[in-house]
């Protein structure tokens, strides 16, 4: 049987169709409920004495959301239909590795965040109390190898995070 290329174009056109129809979205387009159109994200608080994770973390997440195009982004509050923020809550250093009794090889860093997505009303549309990931990373004798490799491990597990957020965003709605 041949089909010519108007026809395929067609039955596209139609499949497409029918699955938005039905509600169906592909992996990655699910958004937030209800007439929400624009997320302003706030710089997490820090509730920890590692410096600095909470820009880090909501770094990841804005760079999530922009990579999945979730939704657009505020400029501020002003513009913003919902907001999310949220608590940096535990960084947990533990060593995993030693070489001998008191020399580590290896750590792991484990971050623990919460996060809320309001409504400019104040209403909460969504809540996580515990969303966390850990990395591992190396020790070395210098303490600044070892501070920028523990960055890196957070950077890592930061984008991990991130991607949980936005997945759960869309798989809760």
């Amino acid at each position: 049987m041949h089909l010519n290329i108007s026809k395929v174009c067609l039955i596209i056109v139609l499949l497409v169709t029918m699955c938005e129809a039905c509600g169906y979205r592909f992996a990655g387009q699910g958004g937030f409920p209800g007439d929400t159109e624009r997320l302003f994200v706030t710089v997490l608080e820090n509730k920890t004495q590692e410096t600095g994770v909470e820009s880090i973390i909501t770094a990841a997440l804005l760079s999530e959301l922009t990579l999945r195009k979730t939704h657009r982004l505020a400029g501020g509050l002003a513009d913003a239909d919902v907001v999310l923020s949220g608590t940096v809550k535990h960084v947990n250093i533990s060593t995993i590795s030693v070489s001998e009794p008191t020399v580590a090889n290896q750590r792991r860093v484990t971050v623990t965040v919460a996060l809320k997505l309001r409504k400019t009303d104040g209403s909460t549309v969504w809540a996580r109390e515990n969303i966390s990931d850990y990395e591992a990373y190396l020790v070395d004798v210098n303490p600044e190898i070892t501070d920028a490799n523990r960055r890196n491990a957070i950077r890592k597990l930061s984008k991990r995070i991130a991607e949980q957020v936005v997945n759960r965003f869309s798989d809760d709605f």
